[in-house]
């Protein structure tokens, strides 16, 4: 019977350990907070879209304004912002700067490759 506890609790520790974090853009001062990435790169792939960017609203964007289905969205603020943790920022659509969706939900990597951080958006 302990040796089946034993087990259970492996199983369940090592899914929790591998599931997806889920992570927020904040001002430090509340979550889902919008601004500009500063210091982050958004890559698509290999290929770097832009750094820097801009969060408007549920958008990632290359550009300080998105046209989407008609409707015009400006970033309402240039604040710093950043991604509270590594992970998936769920719920996020990365455009390009001329506005076409890149990916949703992408993945965020804090300082993975030096002082920079990264949005990748993967197939």
């Amino acid at each position: 019977m302990k040796k089946l506890i034993v087990a259970s609790m492996f199983l369940v520790l090592s899914s929790s350990v591998s599931a997806q974090v889920n992570s927020l853009v904040t001002d430090g001062k509340r979550p889902f907070a919008e601004g500009v990435l500063t210091g982050y790169i958004v890559q698509d792939g290999n290929k770097t879209l832009c750094n820097d960017p801009y969060v408007i609203g549920q958008y990632v964007s290359c550009a300080e304004e998105v046209l989407i289905a008609g409707n015009k969205w400006k970033a309402q603020s240039k604040k710093q912002v950043w991604v509270d943790t590594n992970g998936v920022l769920g719920a996020m659509i990365v455009v390009d700067a001329k506005g076409r969706v890149i990916c949703k939900d992408p993945m965020v990597s804090i300082q993975f490759r030096g002082p920079e951080s990264y949005i990748f958006c993967e197939d």
